[in-house]
């Protein structure tokens, strides 16, 4: 074999090489995936699990309580600032977005 033939066939053989590395590269890629893809679909667990939730209390609000001193009266026609105090008897918390009147609203003397 002469220097020139050998030449010639060496760029032909690194181009099979690489595409011999490529094909073989995406088949195990191909492989893989499925394989992880059946074992993701096909795995059982065992064991087991338990939950349990509370019953949530009822949240009471009181407006004005004893000894509470607001800084303005609120008098008939008027606007002035009411204290309402809320009390959680649960163990988490929880947010108040709104409450209502239980009940008839008595002014003092």
């Amino acid at each position: 074999m002469n220097a020139k033939s050998r030449m010639k066939k060496a760029p032909l053989a690194a181009a099979k090489a690489a595409a011999k590395a490529a094909l073989t590269a995406i088949l195990l890629s191909l492989v893989l995936g499925v394989g992880t893809a059946y074992a993701y679909w096909n795995t059982i667990g065992i064991g087991s699990g338990s939950a349990a939730n509370g019953t949530m209390q009822t949240v009471t609000v009181d407006a004005l309580v004893a000894g509470d001193s607001p800084a303005t009266a609120l008098v008939p026609g008027g606007s002035a600032d009411v204290i309402v105090r809320a009390s959680n008897p649960n163990a988490f918390a929880v947010q108040v977005y709104s409450f209502t009147a239980n009940g008839s609203v008595t002014a003092d003397a």
